[in-house]
């Protein structure tokens, strides 16, 4: 296998598994168990590609890093629209520790804005 074929295969895994975090995250109404090992290795195949694209100029990784962003872009939206939901509601135990704080601060900035804080 060849450095390029290396970096695809990263790529492909990351998309992969991507997808089926997005898509279950999509799909149940609850908050999911935050994928970080899955966002970390998309986060890596994104350098990986990246360097990649910088030295050969290939599409194909092009495409694959555009790809990988927007599987992420989805799966913060999906988690941000269900915390967003549970605005009055603790935060879930399935919320990273970003989540966790987003939450308060939403929560309490709704609460200002009510008059109740």
């Amino acid at each position: 296998m060849t450095a390029d074929t290396d970096a695809r295969d990263e790529g492909s895994q990351a998309l992969d598994a991507l997808f089926l975090a997005v898509s279950t995250e999509r799909d149940v109404p609850s908050l999911c168990e935050y994928p970080a090992a899955t966002v970390a290795a998309a986060k890596a195949a994104i350098a990986t590609l990246t360097a990649e694209v910088r030295a050969t100029r290939d599409p194909a990784a092009r495409d694959t890093i555009d790809a990988i962003t927007e599987h992420l872009a989805d799966l913060a939206r999906f988690r941000e629209e269900k915390i967003l939901h549970l605005r009055d509601a603790p935060a879930p135990l399935t919320a990273s520790p970003a989540e966790r704080i987003a939450h308060a601060e939403i929560a309490a900035t709704i609460a200002r804005l009510r008059g109740t804080a």
